[in-house]
């Protein structure tokens, strides 16, 4: 795939396709793109379709053999004609039924078993929902990716700090709105001390997205796009065509920021037999995957563990 393509993808897979992809082509391709007539209909002639959108958990450094996980999860719905993208946030930490294992365990596991067909197959199986296609992002390099494009201003929710020597993790924030250089905004988004637990942490990740993305389309910062594409193109992994992506960015390219819309799932934490677990509330649940994927059949709640709220 070309590295111009890579970076279009990125900007699916974060959510911000609709504000990244038309204005970034169009300086990387010379504006020569959006008059291009695609042979066969790009996404196979659908008007709306799901996407799984996968962040990788980092990598074990003792073991580094070992497969990764899914630190966050969306599942997105996105509506060409109206030009909606509409994500949903699912808590790594979510206790679920796997398909075709036995007993419970965490929905983030589904990645290290299946990769990321298997994390479509168990979000499927608790949400009901058809899903179309899945793009994989590797967060590993989002220190270098923040710094290469000068920072992220962001509102730090609360003050942050907690010190772990193993993962050489070292978060020191003050509430407010500040800038945050790459080690800070690791940090940022990493961190998982609240009342809430993923809640909060995955709403701090959304306001990232939005952050590095007003960044990335910074007039500053578009002469720099040759020395950040390499960061970008290390964290992308889809089934999504090229042409699929080509005819996004033209599809997206006037859409103004406010048709991105993000919602969390809602729920308790609860330690179970010594591990901790997130189970959502089995009414919220349904009614809000029945607001962003409307006529979808809800399998019985046989798959995931919720609870009343």
């Amino acid at each position: 795939m070309p590295a111009w393509l890579k970076f279009v993808l990125l900007g699916a897979l974060l959510g911000v396709l609709l504000v990244l992809g038309g204005p970034v082509l169009r300086v990387l391709t010379g504006g020569k793109l959006f008059g291009r007539q695609f042979a066969a209909p790009p996404l196979n002639g659908r008007a709306a379709f799901n996407v799984l959108i996968i962040g990788l958990d980092q990598p074990d450094k003792l073991h580094p053999e070992m497969g990764r996980r899914s630190d966050s999860l969306i599942l997105a719905h996105v509506d060409l004609p109206t030009e909606m993208v509409t994500g949903i946030s699912i808590p790594r930490d979510t206790r679920v039924q796997l398909p075709d294992k036995p007993g419970w365990t965490k929905v983030n596991s589904s990645y290290l078993d299946g990769g990321p067909r298997g994390t479509m197959a168990a979000i499927h199986a608790i949400t009901g929902v058809p899903i179309d296609y899945y793009v994989v992002v590797d967060t590993s390099s989002t220190k270098s990716l923040v710094d290469s494009v000068g920072g992220v201003q962001v509102d730090v929710d609360k003050r942050m700090r907690y010190d772990d020597e193993w993962q050489n993790l070292h978060i020191d924030l003050q509430p407010g709105v500040q800038w945050l250089n790459g080690d800070q905004a690791v940090g940022f988004v990493r961190f998982r001390h609240d009342a809430t637990g993923d809640i909060a942490r995955m709403h701090r990740q959304q306001v990232f997205i939005r952050a590095i993305a007003a960044r990335l389309m910074a007039a500053e910062n578009l002469p720099r796009l040759p020395r950040i594409l390499p960061e970008l193109r290390r964290q992308v992994n889809t089934n999504m065509e090229d042409t699929d992506m080509l005819f996004l960015a033209r599809q997206f390219r006037t859409a103004p920021s406010t048709h991105l819309e993000f919602h969390t799932l809602t729920g308790e934490n609860r330690a179970i037999r010594g591990v901790d677990y997130f189970l959502p509330y089995g009414d919220k649940m349904r009614e809000r995957i029945l607001q962003i994927f409307p006529g979808t059949a809800i399998p019985d709640e046989g798959n995931v563990d919720t609870v009343r709220g």
